[in-house]
């Protein structure tokens, strides 16, 4: 015969108040989520599980992403460049809580050698940007749906964030 193993498990409002013992795990029946508890902490912690996710293909032009259940997002692509130095907008395959998040870009030296990559920052005009050639976290124009960035040639980026709450 098997056996099975069962937690505490309550509505979103009684976890809401519950403490419960240091390690304990406790399920919300509300959102089938799982909780944490470290013997202190009303509501526990939830421990984030995936919710949702876009893989990398050669029709969605390599963009992917994973939705958590805290309201964290990772996602990223990769921008084909043109091979003309110009401003190109990424847009975001899921969008943003705000425009607080972190952008991290790495050239694909493998496809341009010498490639540039410029950010825009919101009190920048095309002819004050500086140049560089490897980026993390540089503020870009973002918005909760796109940021742009200068380049003629290839690269990966990837953003990281809250899309909710």
């Amino acid at each position: 015969m098997a056996r099975v193993l069962q937690i505490r498990r309550g509505t979103t409002q009684e976890n809401r108040i519950f403490i419960g013992a240091a390690g304990e795990l406790t399920m919300d029946t509300d959102t089938k989520s799982i909780k944490i508890r470290d013997g202190n902490t009303p509501g526990g912690f939830e421990i984030p599980s995936i919710i949702d996710y876009l893989e990398p293909t050669s029709s969605n032009n390599y963009q992917w992403y994973i939705k958590y259940s805290n309201g964290w997002v990772e996602q990223g692509g990769r921008q084909t460049g043109t091979g003309t130095f110009g401003v190109t907008t990424i847009n975001l395959p899921v969008q943003m809580i705000n425009n607080k998040y972190r952008v991290f870009a790495e050239v694909d030296w493998g496809t341009y050698t010498g490639d540039v990559v410029t950010w825009f920052t919101s009190t920048s005009s095309n002819a004050s940007l500086a140049a560089v050639t490897d980026v993390v976290g540089a503020t870009c124009d973002q918005t909760t749906t796109s940021f742009k960035i200068q380049s003629y040639g290839s690269h990966f980026w990837e953003v990281k964030g809250k899309w909710r709450a």
